[in-house]
């Protein structure tokens, strides 16, 4: 397992306090290496992406910039 460093976990914080806000419910989860990440990105922006259709409004748009977003 790779540590995160302290700017990677920042960055979560960041979106985990933009998820809050906009009290969407998220469940957290460890991440498995490189490719799990990726994954995980992926999925958390289509999901993203359906909250935004499904609600008409610019849930994306509101979250925090970063390489979390594919």
């Amino acid at each position: 397992m790779k540590k995160a460093t302290p700017e990677e976990l920042k960055e979560m914080l960041d979106v985990i306090d933009s998820l809050v806000k906009s009290g969407i419910m998220f469940v957290p989860l460890p991440v498995l290496g490189e490719t799990d990440l990726t994954a995980l990105m992926k999925s958390l922006n289509e999901r993203l992406e359906m909250l935004e259709m499904e609600a008409g409004i610019g849930a994306i748009s509101s979250m925090p910039e970063g390489k979390w977003r594919c």
